[in-house]
């Protein structure tokens, strides 16, 4: 009784420690150029393009391109809007150039503290991004960072 109890005990350290260690990505917290972020972004399928700017002493990004959407309508001429935004005052706006990154603040080499919006889904999710060399990676989730997905972006050249 007393070995499985024990088991059990280690068994659980170890997954915490493992989850811990999941959510913890390599950050450089000695990385000091918080204005690095600034410019314009691709992802790793080519799909989308965001501009990234400093507004105040936080960090915001719009989008340019894509977002894995269509920016316009069959007819090519029309902007797609936020239609399934839950505020309805807001649903008639066009996807391009709409603030898609809100709010997030340099701390110890990470951007953290914003949210993404998710417009395929009609909703904001957490966001943390930090540089892998001069790859940036966003990390989208809910709740705690092990429950998100991580995207890889390049800079535009």
């Amino acid at each position: 009784m007393k070995k499985r109890r024990y088991f059990i005990i280690i068994t659980t350290i170890l997954l915490i420690v493992t989850v811990i260690m999941a959510q913890t990505p390599d950050i450089d917290k000695d990385f000091k150029d918080s204005d690095k972020i600034i410019g314009t972004w691709v992802s790793k399928a080519k799909d989308s393009r965001m501009e990234i700017y400093k507004s105040n002493d936080s960090y915001k990004g719009r989008l340019i391109e894509g977002w894995g959407l269509e920016l316009y309508e069959d007819d090519g001429v029309t902007l797609t809007q936020d239609s399934k935004n839950p505020d309805k005052s807001l649903r008639d706006r066009t996807l391009k150039n709409m603030e898609f990154i809100s709010e997030m603040t340099f701390e110890k080499g990470a951007y953290k503290g914003g949210e993404i919006y998710m417009a395929k889904l009609g909703k904001s999710m957490k966001c943390k991004m930090y540089f892998k060399g001069e790859e940036l990676r966003v990390r989208i989730y809910v709740g705690i960072p092990i429950l998100g997905t991580t995207k890889k972006w390049t800079r535009v050249q």
